[in-house]
């Protein structure tokens, strides 16, 4: 259950969403979560996923396809810092930050991006609503986005918020971190 962040994340989805949610995977790679996510929602709810790359949209469509779950999920290609022209409000929401796995590393989340969805996703957040952001620290500019995101947040009012950061004290220094956000 405490392995790695993913099997962290779904533990926190499993908790925190119920069928008719209306939820947010704002990196949908290669579609595990958006799958995990349609599942959680059932056919009453919403599953909204980004991606800047038309492949990683490709690989989550043809998951949901395979098995059966793509009623109830928008595919929208474009930046997690759009959330907003596309969602009104979710009560749930989960960031891999880093890479599309087995495919171009040069193409990464960035700093300046990933604040601007956070705060995004968290205006769009209902009461005792949970975003999970698992930030990959290993690749070119994750520290620093990792450092930034952590910054931008130390500014919430711990009235209005829980923050959260989980991190395996007995691995690497650049092991991926998990950030938690419940608004109250």
């Amino acid at each position: 259950m405490l392995n790695n962040v993913v099997e962290i994340a779904r533990q926190y989805m499993s908790l925190t969403i119920k069928e008719g949610d209306t939820v947010l995977d704002a990196t949908c790679g290669n579609g595990y979560d958006t799958l995990f996510l349609s599942q959680l929602v059932g056919s009453s709810g919403s599953v909204y996923a980004f991606d800047i790359q038309k492949e990683a949209i490709e690989r989550t469509k043809r998951l949901l396809s395979e098995n059966e779950c793509d009623r109830n999920v928008s595919l929208i290609l474009d930046s997690h810092e759009n959330i907003g022209r596309y969602v009104k409000s979710i009560q749930f929401a989960v960031f891999n930050l880093g890479y599309l796995p087995n495919s171009d590393k040069s193409i990464v989340t960035h700093a300046e991006s990933t604040v601007n969805a956070v705060s995004a996703a968290i205006q769009l957040l209902n009461s005792a609503g949970l975003i999970v952001v698992c930030c990959y620290l290993g690749h070119t500019g994750g520290i620093t986005e990792f450092e930034s995101l952590l910054e931008s947040l130390n500014k919430y009012d711990c009235d209005c918020y829980n923050i959260v950061v989980l991190k395996h004290l007995i691995r690497h220094d650049d092991a991926p971190r998990m950030i938690l956000i419940e608004k109250k």
